[in-house]
């Protein structure tokens, strides 16, 4: 599976990431209320851990490259 496909899955089941002043974290796609910490390299999620990869992770990182695209003023 690829980061593509990861970030496909994420936004297909309806995963979010929220920012608060103690970390990052992102929604759980089957447990209301339950958040995964996420960051770079890292997410709390138990296919992070046995794969090295989630849709959680995906989902950050498209988020993190979307501020910084908004920060340089570059849309797609």
């Amino acid at each position: 599976m690829t980061a593509a496909t990861d970030l496909v899955r994420a936004v297909e089941h309806g995963v979010e990431i929220k920012q608060s002043v103690v970390g990052t974290f992102a929604t759980s796609a089957t447990v209301e209320g339950l958040l995964y910490r996420v960051s770079e390299h890292h997410c709390d999620c138990q296919g992070f851990f046995h794969r090295g990869h989630c849709k959680h992770n995906a989902l950050f990182m498209a988020h993190k490259l979307d501020q910084a695209l908004a920060f340089f003023g570059i849309i797609l």
